[in-house]
C-alpha cells in the first residue's frame, strides 16, 4: 500500500476516533506519510529544453 493511501487511512482513522489524543495522533501520523510519500514521487527531476519541445 502506498504512503498516501496509508495517510489517508491514518485520516479516516482519525476522524472516526473518539478522543482527541487519538485524532491528534492518527493526523501526526498521516502528516509524517505524507512527507515520507515524497520519495514515491522523485528528487532533483529535471528536464531542459530543445528544439524538439519548442512550442513557439
Amino acid at each position: 500500500m502506498s504512503q498516501l493511501a496509508l495517510a489517508r487511512a491514518e485520516i479516516n482513522q482519525g476522524i472516526a476516533a473518539a478522543s482527541a489524543a487519538e485524532r491528534l495522533n492518527r493526523i501526526t501520523n498521516a502528516i509524517a506519510r505524507v512527507t515520507t510519500a515524497r520519495a514515491e514521487f522523485g528528487d532533483g527531476i529535471t528536464f531542459v529544453l530543445g528544439q524538439g519541445n519548442l512550442m513557439y
